[in-house]
């Protein structure tokens, strides 16, 4: 008698035989099916109650990821003045940001932006950014615990970064409600992947986003071409590539809270950038800058952090002792955003989403040299009981267009 042993797609089989073919589709219901054969003819197909996943999409951008690595230049400048408000040569349309590993730092107990005044995140050498300063925590590879005791990292499933609440959805990308039959520890991961949420007020929980949210993170790395050095003060990224939710379930609306003042709410989704810039010569880091904070009802108040503010009061030193009272996101200065609107009202979530959800942001003078290059990371995060995913984020073809909303 002979077995015939293969991991197959409960539906149609078309997974693979004896292994999981390359180039199929994406499954959460892959089963073994062990079937036997003796000289009389086939017997019965055995078809296991335990089932697996298989996560195409998650795997091709994995791959994606490694092979860009940090080094990777995502819009490099045309040769001309002016290069950052020019077309880049780089590529037409949009490109995709480089996902990064989840901060992962024995007793931190999870990434905490708001009110971090040390840079545990950057290479620093000799007490000093160089051009050398990265991301330490490498480029995203799904091997960190997202339930560790020390991450609170967003998991990854079908090329998005999805909340815990979507992920145990019924929804489209989502792995579903129940985590029964599941081999490899999927109910173990689903309790300790909590949708639960304590008190959103920042000002009165300093942990808010830390235990009530989960992280993405990616980096936006740019370069000046051959041209004489240029210096760019804003920039802006897209959180899709059309007018659809194939990549986001985010809306502009989801941006916004009340988390200002005391007796605030935050919202469901927080985005925040941590950027290396080149003040006339020295590099410099900023702390982690929101880009939207402000409720649905006003976009003046908080107001945005200024151009002085930006290179000085909310810059990171290299040797941490950053200004407690500019950096959290309680202060005066801290709780200042960098989205740049064009008037008093937030766009409409169906204008912003026909426009590719786009987010215009202001920086650090910039000042980038012929060849040099640095960079930006966007840390995206989605509080647990939120409803959304995020899969990429995007930039166009040119590193200042311009935009406002």
């Amino acid at each position: 008698m002979t077995e015939n042993v293969g991991l197959c797609k409960a539906a149609n089989n078309t997974i693979g035989n004896a292994h999981i073919a390359t180039g199929q589709a994406q499954s959460k219901d892959v089963h073994v099916f062990v079937k036997h054969k003796n000289l009389y003819g086939d017997g019965t197909t055995y078809k296991s109650t335990e089932k697996f996943i298989y996560d195409a999409a998650g795997y091709t951008d994995l791959a994606t990821f490694n092979t860009n690595g940090l080094s990777y230049v995502h819009i490099l400048f045309p040769n001309q003045s002016a290069s950052d408000q020019a077309d880049s040569a780089s590529f037409d349309g949009y490109r995709a940001l480089t996902a990064l590993n989840p901060p992962n730092i024995v007793d931190s107990f999870g990434f905490n932006p708001m009110n971090e005044l040390s840079n545990p995140h950057i290479s620093i050498t000799g007490g000093a950014y160089t051009t050398s300063s990265d991301w330490n925590h490498g480029i995203f590879d799904g091997s960190i615990d997202v339930t560790g005791a020390n991450c609170n990292g967003l998991a990854y499933y079908y090329g998005k970064f999805q909340s815990p609440t979507y992920l145990k959805s019924s929804g489209t990308y989502a792995i579903g409600t129940s985590a029964t039959n599941y081999e490899g520890g999927l109910t173990t991961f689903y309790t300790n992947y909590s949708t639960t949420v304590g008190s959103t007020d920042t000002f009165s929980n300093a942990a808010n986003y830390k235990d009530n949210y989960r992280w993405a993170f990616f980096k936006f790395k740019y370069k000046n071409g051959t041209h004489s050095g240029t210096t760019p003060v804003k920039s802006q990224i897209y959180l899709a590539n059309g007018n659809n939710d194939s990549n986001t379930n985010i809306n502009f609306s989801d941006l916004c809270g009340t988390d200002n003042s005391t007796g605030g709410a935050s919202p469901a989704v927080k985005i925040c950038t941590k950027s290396l810039f080149n003040d006339s010569g020295t590099l410099k880091c900023s702390g982690w800058n929101q880009l939207v904070n402000n409720p649905t009802t006003t976009t003046t108040s908080p107001g945005n952090l200024s151009a002085p503010q930006l290179k000085s009061s909310a810059i990171m030193p290299a040797g941490g002792g950053g200004s407690a009272s500019n950096l959290p996101w309680t202060t005066s200065t801290g709780k200042r955003k960098t989205c740049r609107y064009t008037g008093g009202s937030i766009p409409s979530n169906s204008t912003w989403k026909a426009n590719n959800r786009p987010l215009p942001f202001d920086h650090g003078p910039a000042l980038v040299n012929t060849s040099d290059s640095l960079w930006h990371i966007i840390a995206v995060g989605i509080r647990n009981d939120a409803n959304k995913y995020i899969g990429q984020i995007y930039i166009d073809d040119i590193y200042d267009n311009g935009t406002t909303i």
